[in-house]
């Protein structure tokens, strides 16, 4: 029993969130009205919950990992210049930072946009 919960503890966050993405998803390229976009990403969802569960974690441990390796290099790469002013420091580590967060938008945006292509996209068999 404590098994099962801690699954869906982890599982229904992440199933309500990528619903809600291809939800938007839909309303937005398909020009759907809220409940309709909802319903029709509810049922996509219903019919391949692993593809979307899958982008979802896959897209965000390559986000994590991403801004981690950024931050580690930029890290080393500051550890060259320690004898420098921490005034001088600055500049390079928030173009560190801002190099992560810029990672980590495009990662994003590449996971919505295979959220919206199954969300959206046209169901062959």
């Amino acid at each position: 029993a404590v098994a099962f919960a801690l699954v869906l503890a982890i599982a229904v966050p992440v199933a309500l969130s990528i619903v809600a993405d291809a939800a938007v998803a839909r309303a937005a390229l398909r020009a759907e009205g809220p409940g309709e976009a909802f319903a029709g990403a509810g049922a996509r969802f219903l019919a391949r919950p692993g593809s979307f569960v899958l982008c979802a974690i896959g897209f965000g441990v390559a986000g994590t990992v991403a801004s981690g390796f950024i931050a580690g290099a930029g890290s080393v790469a500051e550890g060259f210049a320690s004898a420098a002013s921490p005034l001088v420091l600055a500049g390079p580590q928030l173009m560190v930072v801002m190099l992560g967060a810029l990672v980590a938008a495009a990662i994003d945006l590449v996971r919505l946009g295979t959220v919206a292509a199954l969300a959206c996209g046209e169901q062959r068999r």
